[in-house]
């Protein structure tokens, strides 16, 4: 592809029947998770990967040239991003650094996270909310924070330091009758185009 990009691709979790994934490394990951439900979420943000760079670069996945440093995935190909919950996959491709994160929106984070991740700025905001409207809004900054922490492209992350909000955009995204919050952060948002037709095989 011979421009920018970011896609996201998000898809609700199905019945899937966990099978053989490429590279060897991935496959020993999944044979070594023992909770299955964690290992079922990792078997299709994986297959949504594949599913996600064939789409976007037209190459075949096997011929990429995956990399693992022990927690973060990287191939030499492209950019791209992971997140899993209950319930939902997302994943971001991009020829740009690029971060994603998902979270089912009635998620519940603890109130006392607000100032651990919050901004000053961000804390008066979520403060002077109502109480119904805290959860909504944590949970939205939340996302926001962990895909510029995945992104990376603006150095040494710290989730309360400012951060400019042109880097990050985030949504409420109804799948299969559930909603989950998504946020993505890339440095051309304006590149941004949404899949959540695609489901992992």
């Amino acid at each position: 592809m011979d421009r920018a990009f970011v896609n996201l691709y998000i898809a609700s979790l199905t019945n899937l029947t966990i099978g053989p994934v490429y590279p060897e490394a991935r496959q020993a990951q999944l044979d070594s998770t023992q909770n299955e439900k964690a290992r079922l979420q990792r078997y299709a943000v994986w297959k949504l990967l594949q599913y996600a760079v064939e789409h976007s670069l037209g190459l075949p996945f096997q011929s990429l040239t995956l990399e693992c440093d022990g927690s973060k995935w990287t191939c030499k190909e492209c950019f791209f991003s992971l997140s899993h919950c209950d319930g939902a996959v997302a994943v971001a491709v991009s020829d740009k650094p690029v971060g994603v994160d998902i979270e089912p929106a009635g998620r519940q984070i603890s109130p006392g996270i607000a100032r651990k991740i919050l901004t000053e700025g961000e804390l008066s905001v979520h403060n002077a909310l109502p109480e119904e409207n805290q959860r909504p809004y944590l949970l939205e900054k939340w996302c926001i924070k962990e895909s510029l922490f995945k992104a990376g492209f603006d150095g040494m992350f710290h989730s309360r330091r400012e951060q400019s909000s042109r880097y990050a955009s985030a949504d409420i995204i109804s799948l299969s009758g559930s909603e989950y919050q998504y946020a993505i952060a890339t440095p051309i948002p304006e590149k941004v185009s949404i899949f959540t037709d695609a489901e992992p095989r």
